[in-house]
């Protein structure tokens, strides 16, 4: 189960939380660094301050250092914390204050002024401020160190209470930047409420496209509802075309036949009766090839608007159609050829619909066409890939071709019913872009299925 929230309000505020969450977490990190830098560098300036007041009153006496270690040096540290010092002559004893303090004195950098460290004095984290005092003119190495140090109470507190308040002005600021950023969102979010209640308020039955006053970034969210309001019209237009097709084309022989059935009924002879069962048998036998190219023409109008068309191997496909239709009695004594290239040809294609493109012209071929032969034939040429199904018959009038390629065009030479194969044919070949041709030939006439260079597949 997901956590994710379905609310675009609820997932900006969750990014928003998520954004200040992480900037006040490096803020809250970046005021704690701050306040003890601050907190350092203030009580660092009155330790240097305090060892400085010791080092001047250190001087030597006869040979011996002297320090009289007034107690200001001291007051102006915090009553809160600890206080360690220790007065190292040049010969590097210690002259004054605890010899077990025993923290390294970096002898030259005292010569340029005081140094400044941390370390850790009977346990305790201090903060050292080491100072030197040249006590003897006549030799330059006379310098004596003061070391004063100071443990770190004063000081985490002073940090802490600094820290506190930089935080509660991120806290503060931040919610009053979530605030704001929700009454923005909220704002941001309004063209796709209207863009909602404008749906809403549709009547159920209306398919006109969405007009709505829309910023730019909800533009594309209404330009996409439209889009699919126009593909939903379109099929809609194409399920009533079926329809009307459909009740259009069975209305006619269904009357024929209970026609024939009354004639039959009232048939005054054994022959007649026969003749009208004939005559319905041979209706019924028409409405059931009807109803399956219908069923035909309804699946490939379907399938060319929602399947995409994937890889597949020409040759391998139109021979397993012929080998289907080698079956048919009428084939019996007629001579069938077979050519195709030895390499697969390869093309980005429907399966379903050409395995019923390729039936429809196979079939119209033996029930039409052949006489004593039938050539099929799948070339390739310059990623060009066609298929051709030669008989050796009559073939289609030059001034038909273009009628036989709409739905249901009268047949021809007084048979009845209306003809669809050639028909789906040609909007198979338009689904995978390519081409439906006739092309006569004495003897002979094909029938070509072309397919242009950018369906073929690599």
């Amino acid at each position: 189960m997901s956590l994710r929230p379905r609310s675009l309000y609820a997932r900006l505020a969750l990014g928003l939380l998520a954004v200040l969450g992480t900037a006040g977490s490096a803020l809250a990190v970046a005021a704690w660094w701050y306040a003890s830098l601050a907190a350092d560098e203030a009580y660092d300036q009155v330790l240097v301050g305090g060892a400085l007041q010791i080092a001047e009153n250190t001087w030597m006496n006869k040979g011996v250092l002297d320090v009289d270690v007034p107690l200001s040096a001291f007051s102006v540290l915090s009553a809160r914390d600890r206080v360690f010092y220790q007065v190292v002559a040049p010969n590097r004893q210690v002259a004054a204050g605890d010899p077990s303090l025993n923290l390294p004195v970096p002898w030259e950098a005292i010569k340029r002024g005081p140094v400044l460290t941390s370390a850790t004095v009977q346990g305790q984290a201090v903060r050292v401020a080491i100072v030197g005092r040249h006590v003897q003119e006549a030799d330059p190495e006379g310098w004596a160190a003061i070391v004063l140090a100071e443990t770190r109470v004063a000081r985490v507190t002073l940090a802490r209470s600094l820290a506190t308040k930089a935080l509660w002005i991120i806290g503060l600021m931040g919610a009053i930047t979530m605030g704001a950023a929700m009454v923005a969102a909220q704002r941001a979010l309004r063209p796709l409420r209207e863009v909602a209640a404008a749906i809403r308020g549709r009547d159920a039955t209306s398919r006109a496209p969405l007009v709505v006053d829309a910023p730019p970034e909800a533009e594309v969210l209404v330009q996409t509802i439209n889009d699919f309001i126009a593909r939903l019209n379109a099929r809609v237009a194409l399920m009533r075309r079926v329809l009307g097709d459909v009740a259009h084309q069975i209305r006619t022989p269904l009357t024929a036949i209970a026609a024939q059935v009354e004639l039959w009924e009232h048939a005054a002879d054994e022959s007649s009766r026969h003749l009208q069962a004939q005559r319905i048998k041979q209706r019924l036998e028409d409405v059931g090839e009807l109803s399956g190219q219908m069923l035909s023409h309804a699946m490939v109008l379907h399938r060319s608007q929602a399947v995409t068309l994937k890889p597949l191997d020409l040759t391998e496909l139109v021979r397993q159609q012929l080998m289907r239709v080698l079956e048919d009695q009428r084939l019996a004594g007629v001579e069938v050829e077979f050519q195709a290239p030895e390499q697969p040809v390869s093309i980005a294609g429907d399966v379903v619909m050409l395995k019923q493109a390729l039936l429809n012209i196979l079939g119209n071929a033996i029930a039409y066409g052949v006489r004593s032969k039938l050539s099929v034939q799948v070339r390739a040429q310059a990623q060009q890939a066609e298929v051709w199904v030669t008989d050796d018959g009559p073939g289609i009038a030059p001034q038909r071709y273009e009628p036989l390629r709409q739905p249901f065009t009268p047949r021809e030479d007084g048979r009845l019913g209306t003809s669809l194969g050639l028909a789906i044919v040609d909007e198979v070949m338009r689904a995978h872009e390519g081409e439906l041709r006739f092309e006569a030939a004495e003897p002979g006439f094909s029938v070509i299925l072309a397919f242009p260079a950018r369906c073929a597949a690599p």
